[in-house]
C-alpha cells in the first residue's frame, strides 16, 4: 500500500492528492520506481492514454534485456491506469498532458497514493463540477420555459409546484415565477 499523501480542500472541502504529489511520493518511497505512458488514437475521434508504474525499474530493464517485448513486460507492472478523451478535448489547451496526467493519477492511486481512495484526478473532479453547474443551469432554463407557458395564476402556481425544490429555489425561477405571477394579476384585474 502508498504511502500516506498530502492532499488539498477542493470544490467543497473534498479531500484530494494532487497527481504531483502523488508522483513525489512514490517516488520517495520508490527511488527505483518507473512510470511509463503513452497514447494512441483509438477510433476516429478518441484518444486512449494509458499509464504503467513499476515499485522496482531492474524487473522490468531484466525482461526487456532478456528480450521479451514491452507489451508484454507490461503485464509485470505493479499498477496501470488509463484515461480516454475525445480527439477536440485533446487538442484544447493542455488537454494532451491533462489526460496522460489523468491515467498516471489512477495508475497511482491503485497503489494507494491517494489517501481517501479517491482515483479521480483533479481535471475530472473539476470537470464534474462544471458538468454539474451545466446541468442545474439547464434546468434553471427549462423550468423558466415551462412558467412562461403559464395562462393562469393556478396554471403558474401548478408549474411552480411541480419544480424540483433546488430548480425552484434559483433566483432566476423565483424571479420569473414572480414577474409571470405580477403579470397574470394584472391581466386578471
Amino acid at each position: 500500500m502508498g504511502k500516506t499523501v498530502k492532499t488539498v480542500a477542493i470544490k467543497g472541502n473534498v479531500q484530494y492528492a494532487k497527481v504531483a504529489t502523488r508522483i513525489v511520493e512514490f517516488r520517495a518511497s520508490n527511488p527505483r520506481g518507473k512510470i511509463h505512458t503513452e497514447h494512441e488514437l483509438v477510433g476516429e475521434d478518441t484518444f486512449e492514454f494509458r499509464a504503467y508504474v513499476w515499485k522496482d525499474s531492474t524487473e522490468l530493464i531484466k525482461m526487456l534485456a532478456n528480450g521479451i517485448g514491452i507489451d508484454t513486460a507490461k503485464f509485470s507492472c505493479d499498477a496501470n491506469g488509463s484515461a480516454t478523451a475525445k480527439v477536440t478535448k485533446v487538442e484544447q489547451d493542455k488537454g494532451f498532458e491533462k489526460q496522460e496526467t489523468i491515467a498516471v493519477g489512477r495508475a497511482l492511486a491503485m497503489l494507494g497514493y491517494a489517501t481517501d481512495g479517491n482515483v479521480a484526478s483533479d481535471e475530472e473532479m473539476e470537470e464534474f463540477e462544471n458538468f454539474k453547474k451545466n446541468k442545474a443551469a439547464e434546468a434553471i432554463q427549462t423550468a423558466c420555459k415551462a412558467l412562461e407557458t403559464a395562462k393562469t395564476i393556478d396554471e403558474l402556481r401548478t408549474i411552480f409546484a411541480k419544480l424540483e425544490m433546488t430548480v425552484r429555489s434559483s433566483e432566476e425561477v423565483v424571479a420569473t415565477k414572480d414577474r409571470l405571477k405580477k403579470q397574470l394579476t394584472e391581466k386578471k384585474q
